[in-house]
């Protein structure tokens, strides 16, 4: 079998003539154009979001309000207070409703060391994961300010005028 290997050469005088007949500012120009085009796509970019790690739903409940603030939940509940002033400790693992019981409250819950921390009013509740009865409370002068804190076995508040309070 013998085989046929050809070149040729040339150029094409209409593309010769219109690369003469670019400037450097329509080369500026048209970078620029580009450049902004990109930028405008990326800025008009929805992308999903990435999950971290995969999940599917345990379980769903219809709560009797919507939630108040944010909740929390330790090892065995998912705590969620309520528009409606109810605390409700649900089975992390089931959903099924533990316990409830009357409190308002509109900041960020925290569960640690066996207990529910809730910020009412002026005061600092403790309340038991178990069945949701007082610890202890404590007043506190001035607004809690940011979520509660829990570090190395001490709660952390912080209220205004720029105060903080730790307690064991």
């Amino acid at each position: 079998m013998t085989g046929v290997v050809g070149s040729a050469w040339g150029a094409c005088p209409e593309a010769q003539q219109s690369a003469e007949t670019i400037t450097e500012t329509s080369i500026e120009t048209s970078t620029a154009q580009r450049r902004e085009a990109i930028a405008r796509a990326w800025r008009n970019a929805k992308p999903a979001p990435v999950p971290l790690v995969g999940t599917e739903a345990a379980w769903t409940v219809t709560l009797p309000a919507a939630p108040s603030a944010p909740g929390a939940l330790d090892d065995r509940r998912v705590y969620i207070p309520l528009r409606s002033n109810l605390l409700v400790a649900l089975n992390r693992e089931t959903g099924v409703l533990e316990w409830s019981r009357p409190i308002e409250t509109a900041s960020p819950l925290l569960a640690a060391d066996g207990s529910l921390y809730v910020v009412q009013a002026g005061r600092i509740h403790a309340l038991d994961v178990q069945n949701g009865t007082d610890r202890w409370a404590v007043p506190i002068e001035g607004a809690i300010t940011a979520p509660l804190a829990w570090d190395s076995g001490s709660l952390i508040a912080i209220a205004t005028p720029g105060e903080a309070f730790a307690f064991r």
